[in-house]
């Protein structure tokens, strides 16, 4: 229950932050989440990856929405998602 009201914070603060930081916090919001559900809820790590991905600014140059991802850090989210897909869902 501890952990859902910390993720519920990190939904906060990526509703609110502007591009140049928001990176950091989804990417840390990933990291808890694979730490605590990569077990138990793969399924809800994927939902929250493809969110996360189509937060992706398309255009660097407009306007941006807060929670959005800039263009030359969407390597690292993508990483990360490969890394989870790699090491919890492939089978070798």
């Amino acid at each position: 229950n501890y952990f859902e009201d910390g993720f519920r914070v990190y939904e906060r603060g990526i509703a609110l932050l502007e591009p140049a930081f928001v990176t950091h916090l989804w990417l840390n919001y990933a990291r808890d989440l694979v730490t605590r559900f990569s077990n138990t809820k793969k399924e809800r790590i994927r939902d929250f990856f493809e969110r996360c991905l189509t937060k992706i600014e398309a255009a660097p140059f407009e306007r941006k929405a807060p929670g959005h991802v800039q263009p030359e850090h969407a390597a690292l989210l993508f990483l990360e998602y490969a890394s989870f897909e790699e090491k919890h869902i492939i089978r070798r």
